[in-house]
């Protein structure tokens, strides 16, 4: 009779875990593919600033700054 319980929870467990597994997998490939911060040049972190260091005028903020201003900004 034990024997049974061993197998019948056995049963029910391998399913379950074997889902669990599956989902946490796909759930955490479908994060990384909408969480890619790329930029222009396709470096993942870095991105656009590179354009941050270019010279500019002391008279402007630059084109980089512009560019993220105009873009994340909302004037009210």
């Amino acid at each position: 009779m034990s024997e049974n319980i061993v197998v019948i929870i056995l049963l029910l467990l391998l399913p379950s875990t074997t889902l669990l597994i599956f989902f946490l997998k796909f759930h955490k490939n479908k994060e990384k593919k909408n969480s890619n911060l790329r930029g222009s040049r396709g470096f993942p972190l870095i991105g656009k600033t590179f354009s941050l260091f270019k010279p500019h005028p002391p008279n402007t903020m630059g084109r980089f700054m512009e560019d993220q201003i105009s873009r994340y900004v909302m004037l009210r």
